[in-house]
């Protein structure tokens, strides 16, 4: 059994883990006062704070250290993969010291007084050396997704929607039931959907035409896809590789392929009219119709390659999880 002062909270369901994180800062404040409490995250932390963490004054009272970031991979871990794909990436100083806090912190966990108290967000697998040793010894808070039902149910709860107005709701928004190969799995996140519930409970409305919702909801489907495009016109590898990597972490890189595909075939058939203007590329970017048509041999010949890659993985010649897409859209920078 876990240690009951070191937790780790984790899963799909963000909305409902922040809320619990939210309620155990509360609780501590009210018996040991916000002066004993540490929020930070791996992004702006200092390795000294972890230092002054581990010091006998720090450590002598009841103290509480929320490490409120997701516990990324290691920046080794990221280079070791990428490495085995074929591509290279230097690691720079701020990388390597990333790296070195997984030791520090699980010092600080192994010496870690019962009066005192650490939160850690994390990943539903053990993703870094932290992590792991978190799974073996810390006590696990798993927030799992919820059904889609289950969200339509809150959407008709909080908005006063009707049976099918909650059901366009959520698919808008990218959550919903899909059969995959005679398996029914979840798509999309629910975070989007509580967003959006909260912006539109500010309305104070208690009544929805249909054509409405679909008019004002984003389609949060074409996110993922637009973060791609949007590097790929700019010629940005680097920044591709990043949210490949994470599309292919969560499992979302199949349906952003095929939104990819959809939107460079729009691209192509728009090139082709002689006296087109400013053709919109991706999300609040545009291009020129004479630009794009300068550039619709590699464009097609891009297209080309993602059709095929596209086959072979249908086809089973491929594996599902891979590098190949990515590959083949890198092949235009």
């Amino acid at each position: 059994m876990g240690r009951k002062n070191i937790l780790l909270f984790r899963g799909e369901n963000m909305r409902e883990l922040l809320q619990t994180v939210r309620a155990w800062r509360e609780r501590f404040i009210q018996k040991y006062g916000e002066i004993n409490l540490l929020d930070i995250d791996r992004d702006n932390m200092p390795k000294e704070i972890l230092s002054d963490c581990m010091a006998p004054g720090f450590m002598g009272s009841s103290r509480m250290v929320i490490f409120r970031d997701k516990l990324s991979k290691t920046a080794r871990e990221l280079k070791n993969r990428e490495e085995k794909a074929g591509k290279t990436i230097d690691l720079d100083d701020e990388d390597e010291e990333k790296e070195d806090t997984d030791g520090l912190w699980i010092k600080m966990c192994e010496s870690l007084p019962d009066t005192n108290f650490l939160l850690f967000i994390g990943n539903k697998k053990p993703l870094s050396d932290l992590e792991s040793w978190l799974e073996e010894h810390a006590t696990i808070h798993d927030f799992a997704s919820p059904t889609p039902r289950a969200m339509q149910l809150y959407c008709i709860q909080e908005l006063w929607l009707t049976e099918i107005q909650a059901e366009i709701f959520c698919h808008q928004l990218g959550f919903y039931e899909e059969n995959i190969y005679g398996k029914v799995v979840t798509i999309g996140k629910p975070d989007y959907i509580y967003q959006e519930v909260a912006k539109l409970k500010l309305t104070g409305k208690k009544e929805w035409a249909n054509a409405e919702l679909k008019a004002i909801l984003p389609d949060y489907r074409d996110e993922n896809s637009f973060n791609m495009l949007n590097p790929l016109w700019d010629r940005q590898g680097q920044e591709m590789i990043s949210t490949w990597q994470r599309l292919m972490d969560t499992a979302d890189h199949e349906l952003t392929m095929a939104s990819i595909i959809t939107m460079i075939r729009k691209i192509l058939i728009c090139a082709t009219f002689p006296n087109i203007g400013d053709i919109p590329v991706t999300r609040g970017q545009k291009t020129t119709g004479a630009k794009l048509r300068n550039e619709q041999k590699a464009i097609k010949k891009l297209y080309d390659a993602i059709i095929a890659v596209d086959i072979a993985e249908k086809s089973w010649e491929l594996p599902h999880k891979t590098n190949a897409f990515l590959m083949a859209l890198l092949s235009y920078c």
